[in-house]
């Protein structure tokens, strides 16, 4: 009977071991299954950095009417409002429609265009008012959109902005001294 009993305690110890042993190898495994999830889930945001939808900058010195092209958008100087209060205009377009605006711009205020720049589209700001005619504005983007690039004015000079020049008929005065 003694026998018996201790072969029964026996088995009880080891089921009880069995137990322990189970309960390790079920931790152990959703340790190893988190550990795998995780180190996939880095893979993929990893992967997806690559691509070229990082957001970058360029600062550009504008004078009235010169402008910035990017892609199919275009912004534009058409004036400086207030060297003081720090206030420039820019008239932005996309080629092909679906914005045109002309917005007041605020001095190291961003203003987003068609999603900001973190969103496919683009974010300006006016940096810097230079002087009543000239301004520094910062372009940000997606490096996908491509470079930026400076336009000059293809406009004439305001008649405001030209010389006064006048013209004096002496022919008829120099004639008679010559006589």
């Amino acid at each position: 009977m003694k026998s018996l009993k201790r072969t029964i305690d026996l088995q009880d110890r080891d089921m009880g071991k069995k137990q322990h042993l189970d309960i390790l190898r079920l931790v152990c495994l959703a340790v190893l299954i988190l550990l795998l999830s995780t180190a996939f889930i880095g893979a993929v945001q990893g992967a997806d950095d690559d691509d070229d939808d990082e957001v970058t900058y360029n600062d550009f010195t504008l004078g009235i009417g010169d402008r910035i092209d990017i892609s199919n958008y275009r912004a534009e100087l058409i004036e400086i409002q207030s060297v003081k209060d720090g206030i420039a205009v820019l008239q932005v377009s996309r080629t092909g429609g679906g914005l045109d605006e002309q917005r007041a711009f605020l001095e190291n205020r961003a203003n987003n265009f068609a999603g900001g720049a973190e969103k496919g589209g683009i974010t300006l700001t006016v940096v810097d008012i230079l002087d009543d005619e000239s301004a520094r504005v910062r372009i940000e983007y997606q490096e996908s959109l491509g470079t930026p690039s400076r336009r000059a004015s293809d406009r004439p000079v305001s008649s405001g902005d030209k010389p006064a020049l006048t013209v004096q008929k002496s022919f008829g005065a120099q004639a008679k001294h010559r006589t």
